[in-house]
């Protein structure tokens, strides 16, 4: 009766594993497709900035630092996001159920 309960909390785990594979998948490239529709939104501006004189190590330094700024973002949510999962990872999971 176990054997067979602990073979299927096995496998329900593997499924489990690929499917947050997948997600962390889809969110890198969802991040992805965010930075280039930023990109696009901006060209104007940033087309302005050189018919205004701006050099073009400006123009790609404001690029790029958009961009840090975006991901240094998201890394810190995804740190935030960590420290509560990481906190009740490590209590018991009757303390939990207790309240």
């Amino acid at each position: 009766m176990l054997v067979s309960l602990y073979g299927a909390l096995g496998d329900i785990r593997a499924i489990l594993v690929v499917a947050s594979a997948l997600n962390t998948v889809l969110i890198f490239a969802s991040v992805l497709l965010l930075l280039l529709a930023v990109a696009g939104l901006r060209r104007r501006r940033h087309a302005v900035l050189r018919a205004l004189g701006a050099p073009r190590s400006y123009v790609m330094l404001v690029v790029w630092l958009g961009v840090a700024l975006i991901t240094l973002g998201c890394l810190i949510g995804s740190l935030f996001a960590l420290l509560p999962a990481a906190l009740s990872y490590r209590q018991p999971v009757v303390a939990g159920l207790r309240g």
